[in-house]
């Protein structure tokens, strides 16, 4: 590769080809980490949910707002299709020293490596450049593979991790130039029209490169980034022995978001559907574990204070994004983004509450003692099956004060009294927070 190859590489890889009006909250964050060349800084997130526009941003940043010359950064995005003989730890290490050849060492060095995954052992290369230089190093990656437990152990815990989801609801609005409400009052002015958007954001969800698409496209667009994930980001990276039912696995999760569930029920409808007779439920298993490590599903599990309980095989999945879960009907698209909006607050001990004769609460938020039951629609013929799931909430060893919330999409109820000990919230003010 020559000088004039790898600027050509630098100049697709930084090139901003959409003008994104929207400003993240990750942004301020790593804006101010950029004259901080220590710890190491990690962007991760789904395909398409917005970290390799993050590193345009603040590349173009670099430039015009600190004046670094653009010989001081390396900015390869690792998906490149130039780049495909140069994917290895030789590769890139050639590619760095032809950089720093031509950098200015009187100026900060730069070092933003996307989708750095595409490389085998990478993780020598950054831990090498993080010990030996004072460059500041960014890097991304769609797989938590990229923070495996041997990279973090190896830099002593010298990594912030910054995951980057979709759009929120809120940032949904922002991008179509909807004022956002900051309380009751002006939410009940705009009801209607947060509503029709809000009804949008249920069905196709938040991936930015959507939102001009038509219906019918952004039903495409999903099926073709499901098939770049499952290829991309697990095919390629682990030899599995039932391709095809990696893919069985993902559609049945689709249709079932929020459903509880085991390895055992998905392998007998894989069966049931005539693949593989001799596939058994580990390999479903595995399987699974593939498809969380690509941030498109998360698994949640039974709430318990029983140790037995723990291991429990019935869990919940959830999508990182309403755009996957069309096949679902809406209280579990509801649901789904319901999971999505206390995933972004970094809320890890989320679970699901269920007794022993098989009544759910949808959500309980351990650490802050909080169940939550979601519905599409609140009425005078569901309102007490609703509450009397809440209330599980009380058999399950809590003894401290804790909350209970009935989170809903209309409310339809003849005589809409409050109901005792319980928090309603119409979904619009959760997913604003308001």
């Amino acid at each position: 590769m020559t000088y004039s190859e790898l600027i050509t590489i630098i100049t697709e890889s930084s090139q901003i080809d959409q003008k994104q009006s929207v400003v993240r909250s990750y942004e301020f964050q790593l804006y101010q980490l950029l004259t901080v060349s220590k710890p190491l800084k990690a962007i991760t997130g789904i395909r398409r949910s917005g970290k390799s526009f993050l590193l345009k941003k603040m590349y173009r940043r670099l430039i015009d707002k600190l004046d670094v010359p653009q010989t001081n950064i390396f900015f390869v995005n690792f998906e490149n299709d130039r780049l495909v003989k140069n994917r290895s730890l030789i590769g890139l290490r050639n590619m760095y020293e032809m950089f720093i050849s031509h950098a200015n060492s009187q100026k900060p060095i730069y070092l933003f490596l996307d989708e750095i995954q595409n490389v085998h052992q990478w993780e020598s290369f950054v831990r090498t450049i993080y010990d030996s230089t004072n460059h500041n190093v960014f890097i991304t990656g769609s797989n938590s593979r990229l923070l495996s437990s041997e990279f973090s152990t190896s830099l002593g815990g010298r990594i912030l991790e910054f995951h980057i989801f979709p759009f929120s609801f809120k940032e949904f609005l922002y991008w179509n130039n909807v004022p956002v409400p900051n309380n009751i009052f002006q939410l009940s002015e705009n009801k209607s029209k947060i509503q029709n958007f809000l009804n949008q954001y249920l069905n196709f969800g938040g991936l930015v490169e959507t939102f001009n698409l038509t219906n019918e496209q952004k039903v495409s667009y999903q099926e073709t980034l499901t098939e770049k994930i499952i290829i991309n980001d697990v095919l390629k990276r682990f030899n599995l022995k039932y391709p095809d039912v990696l893919k069985s696995v993902s559609q049945f999760l689709q249709t079932n978001v929020g459903n509880v569930t085991s390895t055992r029920n998905i392998t007998k409808w894989i069966r049931n559907l005539g693949e593989e007779k001799k596939l058994d439920s580990k390999t479903v298993q595995i399987y699974i574990e593939y498809l969380e490590k690509t941030y498109l599903i998360h698994k949640v599990k039974k709430f318990s204070y029983k140790t037995k309980e723990i291991f429990s095989t019935q869990n919940k999945y959830y999508f990182v994004d309403n755009l996957f879960s069309q096949k679902s009907d809406m209280e579990d698209q509801i649901e789904n983004v319901v999971f999505q909006h206390f995933s972004r607050k970094n809320i890890k001990d989320i679970y699901y509450g269920r007794d022993e004769r098989g009544h759910e609460i949808d959500f309980v938020i351990a650490n802050q003692l909080q169940a939550l039951q979601v519905c599409y629609q609140l009425n005078d013929t569901n309102v007490i099956r609703e509450t009397k799931s809440l209330n599980l909430f009380n058999k399950l060893n809590i003894k401290s004060t804790h909350s209970l919330y009935l989170v809903y999409m209309y409310d339809q109820r003849a005589q809409k009294l409050d109901l005792p000990n319980i928090k309603l919230t119409s979904l619009d003010q959760l997913l604003l927070d308001i």
